[in-house]
């Protein structure tokens, strides 16, 4: 897979990792209580105050020392007269010192510059306890008295509740009934909307599951003949019928312009999503005959052409071949063709060995000479020797290797002269898949972000379709791009085939009868040719078990021992570089507001 891509799966990864964690670390903090039940009633009275009482039943995770309650005021509202609280119905007194008491606190919310009072209630709990606690107070200025109507602008649900409400009702209630000519809006995520009952002059809001962070506002337009004349009321001196109308239907022209550009937003995203499946499903039809190269089990005994192991690698994924493959390919068969022993290391300890050369190169290919250069660092000399002490390079060493490797991957494509290998079409594939992870990962973050900026707008069929198309088209392509790099020309196939067969044969060496061993030929490269087909280790480690001491033109054990040391793996560590390929795993085996005052209004537990 292109190396872009990995970055960009590696970051979706980390994002949802993060995202994830996140909402895991934050569940954590507050999972150490819930709120299985909140009712608030709010009781107006005819001189303009409203009596509150708020029940909610806690049920507790861990030690703690109390719970707290608090109550937004704004510019003008007031909180008046005591405040009581009871928890399972036992009057708390107030705060003195030690662990139980009620505490009352002013507040100053520094995100919108609104005042409150906290009601701070002191009380230990014990891990798996139930409490029900119960709040009284009363607060006043909370009504608009226009010259013309009355209003009020409550947002009763503020955004500072940590912990969603299992269960939630809302009932604010009025002490004229029938209360006709009233106006009602609400404002908020909550899908939900709530019911006003004219004949009892009463509003009330049910919802189960609440969530957390998620305000209600409550705006009403109510006649001046509600409450009293000298009532505790914000007194203004204009007219408010036609401001309080226009700014609701401002809200309203502002909301759905908001929901259409979330809808069209949508839409697009499941065109795009549709776009992306199209496009899986016809990368999976043409992929089919790259998964049939794969799965095919046949196998050969016979080497399939008399190529050098690095040229069969060249020709068969090119670019995509990692150089430490090819590398160790051509110093295996450079051993096996007895230009290279592998001897003990006279000046090191009993377990260190030495490469040596031991045959002119000149007769050998630009490339294999280039690879003797770059593992014996000097000038190539029948008795040059490089001990297995000295293979890590330094820092200068390796900006060194840098450029061998370079001249090397020019040598080696040169002497491979053709490509068996599809490569426009392959080519152009991978930027198209390249194109599809960058299109998936939008969409999927779009998603997210329309969800997060109100997702009442969307139905659940429009976000499952979506995410579900997302999941199965990044699947599909996921699945398919593994085989990219099997697409062969018409006269590169049969080349290709062969030798993923003769591979297919070395993945099974270990459970070959006796005369399928037999019929292996050419044993003095078959470690060679393992290595640059990515069965290197299986080879060596059946190599181990076979007797092939008659052989005399094998040396398997220098083989062995020089795949321990200059195998691909080993000469990826020795460099400490990064290789000049992408690499490849290739292998050839098997809601708006309307200004009310109360934003910071919530609670919790200490």
């Amino acid at each position: 897979m292109n190396h872009k891509i990995h970055v960009c799966l590696g970051l979706l990864i980390v994002l949802l990792i993060v995202l994830l964690g996140g909402v895991s670390v934050s569940a954590d903090n507050k999972d150490t209580y819930a709120i299985k039940k909140y009712t608030e009633n709010v009781q107006f009275q005819k001189d303009g105050t409203a009596q509150i009482t708020v029940d909610m039943t806690y049920v507790f995770d861990a030690d703690m020392h109390g719970v707290y309650f608090q109550q937004g005021l704004g510019e003008q509202v007031k909180q008046v007269g005591p405040v009581h609280a009871a928890v399972n119905d036992t009057a708390i007194q107030p705060y003195k010192g030690g662990d139980t008491g009620l505490e009352l606190q002013s507040y100053q919310d520094t995100d919108n510059d609104e005042k409150g009072v906290r009601f701070k209630l002191h009380r230990p709990v014990k891990d798996g306890e139930t409490i029900c606690v119960t709040w009284q107070y009363t607060l006043s200025h909370l009504i608009n008295a226009y010259k013309d109507v009355d209003e009020l602008n409550w947002r009763v649900i503020g955004n500072n509740w940590d912990v969603p409400f299992e269960n939630m009702q809302l009932t604010v209630a009025f002490p004229q009934q029938p209360l006709t000519g009233m106006q009602t809006w609400q404002h908020g995520m909550s899908a939900t909307r709530g019911e006003w009952d004219a004949a009892n002059g009463r509003w009330t809001f049910r919802q189960k599951n609440y969530p957390s962070q998620s305000p209600l506002e409550l705006h009403m337009m109510m006649p001046q003949s509600v409450f009293n004349a000298d009532a505790q009321v914000h007194r203004v001196n204009t007219d408010g019928r036609q401001k309080i109308l226009q700014q609701e239907a401002q809200l309203k022209r502002q909301e759905q312009q908001r929901q259409r550009i979330v809808q069209t937003i949508e839409w697009i995203l499941i065109s795009l999503t549709a776009l992306c499946l199209i496009f899986a499903a016809w990368l999976w039809m043409r992929t089919r005959p790259f998964v049939a190269f794969v799965r095919n089990e046949n196998r050969v005994y016979d080497v399939p052409d008399d190529l050098a192991p690095a040229i069969v690698g060249e020709r068969l994924s090119e670019r995509w071949m990692p150089i430490e493959r090819s590398l160790s390919a051509t110093y295996m068969d450079l051993i096996a063709r007895h230009y290279v022993t592998v001897e003990d290391d006279p000046k090191g300890k009993a377990k260190d060995r030495q490469f040596k050369l031991v045959k002119d190169p000149t007769d050998l290919a630009d490339f294999e000479q280039q690879a003797l250069q770059i593992l014996f660092r000097e000038i190539l000399t029948i008795g040059v020797t490089r001990s297995s002490r000295k293979l890590e390079l330094s820092e200068k060493e390796s900006r060194r290797y840098r450029k061998q490797v370079r001249i090397y991957r020019q040598q080696l494509k040169q002497a491979s002269q053709i490509t068996w290998l599809n490569l426009k079409e392959i080519l152009s594939l991978k930027k198209g898949v390249k194109f599809g992870w960058y299109l998936l990962i939008a969409i999927f973050l779009g998603q997210i972000v329309l969800l997060g900026i109100d997702e009442r707008v969307l139905t659940a069929m429009q976000v499952y379709g979506t995410l579900a198309g997302v999941v199965l088209a990044a699947f599909v392509i996921f699945w398919c791009q593994r085989f990219l790099e099997y697409d062969y020309t018409q006269t590169g196939l049969p080349h290709a085939l062969a030798w993923h067969q003769y591979a297919n044969m070395l993945d099974q060496i270990g459970r070959m009868s006796e005369r399928e061993i037999e019929e292996v030929v050419l044993w003095d490269r078959l470690l060679a040719y393992a290595v640059i087909l990515d069965e290197g280790k299986t080879v060596a480690k059946e190599l181990k078990k076979l007797d092939l001491q008659p052989i005399d033109a094998a040396p398997v054990n220098e083989l062995l021992v020089a795949f321990a040391l200059i195998g691909p793996y080993q000469i990826r560590m020795h460099t400490a570089v990064a290789s000049t390929s992408s690499g490849s795993n290739m292998s050839f085996g098997t809601g708006g507001t309307s200004g009310g005052f109360g934003g910071s209004s919530g609670g919790g537990a200490f």
